[in-house]
């Protein structure tokens, strides 16, 4: 029984070492594309590292224990402004209220109505779009009466990005694409206000190509007029330094509140470990009333929802 109780022990200290570590090394996402990979996944290694603080305060590794809990806090720190949603409600005829619909389709969805009817039925103004291929895209026709105004960007093979909106143009330049880059915008005019509309669908992070597709956007992004709201697949988490790096790129900031739009699948089975790396962006001094997870409608992420109170041009 000694003899067991040792083994455990040890195994519980090695292990609350190594994702100490790894949660550590997390915070090197600035400098290292690995790293922020790590980030991705820092809110469930602050859950299993809490699980082993407290088995080994149980087992009497006091010193241990403190350090993990100290790399416990530290993580925790790091992700509290995304926790919980900060919601307010815009008073007054200042601002103009937008209601946008964010979805990745998943590039073989077979219920497009489905996709059609809750756009209508949530009644909508924009929608964001992802993985808009010769399949899915049939969706742009199906919406075509209720949601003329719209734009498609060829990206990779399970398809590109697309944005429809139901508000007409604003004067000047309407949309367009960002070239091999996962990004449509359309130029809507809301009130007395023009906003820029977003749809992004960012590749994996490292060993993939998100890094080096964040930096081809930071500089691609001045060519889009602000004010913008941006909205996607970003396949990065909101502490992540990718979204970082979008967010001061395009002058917006991630909505609060964690939301597991994707649950990780491995050989057809869905794990239950989810990511929140579906966001929709916005500038400081709009006002985000409401944001929200859907149902998938044929997809393998959650729609989200979100409602925006957009202050009125002087």
């Amino acid at each position: 029984m000694n003899l067991l109780r040792r083994y455990f022990s040890r195994s519980i200290g090695v292990a609350t070492w190594l994702i100490s570590l790894l949660l550590v090394f997390s915070f090197l996402s600035p400098v290292m594309a690995m790293a922020d990979s790590v980030s991705h996944f820092r809110f469930h290694l602050i859950v299993l590292l809490m699980v082993l603080v407290l088995l080994t305060g149980l087992l009497g590794r006091r010193r241990l224990a403190m350090a993990g809990l100290t790399v416990t806090v530290l993580g925790l720190v790091s992700i509290s402004p995304y926790l919980f949603t900060n919601q307010a409600h815009a008073k007054g005829d200042a601002y103009q209220h937008l209601k946008l619909m964010q979805l990745n389709l998943l590039f073989m969805n077979r219920r497009l109505e489905t996709v059609a009817k809750l756009a209508r039925d949530r009644d909508v103004d924009v929608i964001t779009l992802q993985e808009v291929n010769n399949r899915t895209g049939r969706l742009l026709n199906i919406l075509q009466k209720d949601y003329p105004y719209q734009v498609r960007c060829s990206f990779q093979k399970v398809g590109g990005v697309a944005v429809l909106s139901r508000l007409p143009f604003a004067q000047g330049s309407s949309k367009g694409c960002l070239s091999k880059s996962g990004t449509a915008w359309l130029r809507i005019k809301l009130g007395k206000q023009a906003v820029t509309i977003t749809s992004i669908h960012l590749h994996w992070p490292f060993p993939f190509s998100q890094y080096e597709q964040v930096s081809k956007l930071e500089k691609q992004f001045s060519s889009i007029m602000q004010p913008m709201i941006l909205a996607g697949d970003f396949n990065a988490v909101p502490w992540s330094h990718a979204v970082d790096r979008l967010a001061n790129a395009s002058q917006t900031q991630v909505t609060q509140g964690l939301r597991f739009s994707f649950y990780l699948n491995m050989m057809g089975k869905i794990l239950p470990i989810g990511l929140p790396i579906d966001h929709v962006m916005v500038p400081n001094n709009f006002i985000v009333e409401s944001v929200e997870l859907g149902p998938k409608a044929g997809s393998d992420h959650y729609s989200v929802f979100a409602s925006i109170a957009v202050p009125g041009r002087d």
